[in-house]
Formats: C-alpha cells, structure tokens, sequence
C-alpha cells in the first residue's frame, strides 16, 4: 500500500515509516513545514519530501499518516477526508471539543474512514488482562488506575514547547495521560460514570502547563 506522511513533530512517523517499508510498503511523499527536518527524514527513509500539502496526489495515494503538531493538523486531516483518503491522526485526536467536531462531522458526512490511537491499546497484556475481566474473575469492577511516566523536557524547548501549551497542544495531561487512559478505556468500556484529575508541577515549575497528574475513573 502507498502511504504519505504529513508532519514530522513526533517520533512516531518515523517509527511508522520504518515498520511500514520493512513490511513492503510504501511512503511516497513526505512534507513538514521544517526544512531542515523534512530533508533529514527524506534522506533517512528515500522518501520524496514535498514543499506544499497540494503536491500529495489524494488519487494516488491509500492513505495519510498525519503526525503534524495540535491545531494545525485538525485542517490538514479534515482536508484529506474531504479527499476521500483514509486518514490516520496522531493522539491526541484533538484538544477541544470544536477539533473533535470537526474531525467526526466530517467523517460522517464523507463516510472516508478515520482512525486516531495508542498501540497501548493492541498490548497484549491490555488485551489479556481485557480477556482476563470479561470473563468476570475478578468480581466487581469498581475503579482503575493507570500510571503513565514519561520525560517531558523535550516540551520545555522548541521545537516542541507546543506540546505543553494548553492553548495549542493541551498540555502534559493531553499528550501523556493519553497513554494511560487509552489502555484503560479498553479495560471499562462505556461503564466510565465520574472522572476525576488533580494535576499540578514537581520538577518543571516553568511548565505551562504541568508535570505530574493523577486522574481517577
């Protein structure tokens, strides 16, 4: 399958690339809005980079792996599902309900298909002790707890201060507890019934946003 790769802000497109083109696929374009960035990526992996988002052929192509920074990419998915291309979001999906609005009414009115996740969900130790629960072992299930620790002083600099600004990226709950709280979505499904956060800064007090967090379901 022929894949093109919008935005380099996280390590992930990079891993991505590298599964995808061991297992026979291809990238066929890549764009970023760094230069320097962009040319290092098309190097490494021989993909052609791209000065424009225009210059990706949506006809040509089975899908977009979207990996640029939080707002920018809302529009950048939007504009492919509206091209009818299978698009696939870093997480977050979004950062407010607006982004997240935006993203699945466009879906439901193109009908293109759309996928934003942690692979912390497919772990098999999240889908056996998933296995594990639903066979009701366990008893009651009355409350989860999941840690997610993680260094965050890459966001304390550019390029990727972004990711701890709230009013741009969402701040370290957003982006980390994302980890956590996607395993455990798996584990309860639809029962979650109150949800609770104290979030607060331990070690990086120039954070704009904060370091540590606990949240309850």
């Amino acid at each position: 399958m022929r894949y093109a790769v919008v935005g380099l802000a996280y390590s992930h497109p990079y891993t991505y690339t590298q599964i995808l083109q061991r297992t026979g696929h291809t990238i066929t374009q890549v764009w970023d809005d760094d230069p320097e960035r962009l040319a290092e990526f098309s190097r490494k992996f021989g993909v052609p980079a791209v000065p424009d988002l225009a210059e990706i052929p949506a006809a040509e192509i089975d899908g977009v792996i979207c990996t640029h920074r939080l707002p920018e990419r809302i529009d950048q998915a939007a504009m492919f599902l509206e091209k009818g291309v299978p698009t696939y979001t870093s997480k977050p999906a979004a950062t407010s309900l607006d982004q997240l609005e935006k993203i699945t009414s466009t879906v439901r009115r193109t009908g293109t298909p759309w996928l934003s996740t942690s692979v912390l969900r497919y772990a098999p130790a999240v889908l056996g002790l998933k296995a594990y629960l639903d066979r009701g072992r366990a008893g009651t299930l009355i409350q989860v707890r999941g840690t997610s620790c993680h260094f965050i002083s890459h966001y304390m600099e550019e390029p990727g201060i972004w990711q701890d600004d709230p009013n741009r990226g969402g701040g370290s709950i957003i982006n980390m507890g994302i980890h956590a709280l996607e395993m455990l979505s798996v584990l309860v499904g639809p029962r979650v019934r109150r949800v609770w956060c104290h979030a607060g800064k331990r070690f990086h007090t120039e954070s704009l946003s904060e370091d540590a967090a606990v949240i309850g379901l």
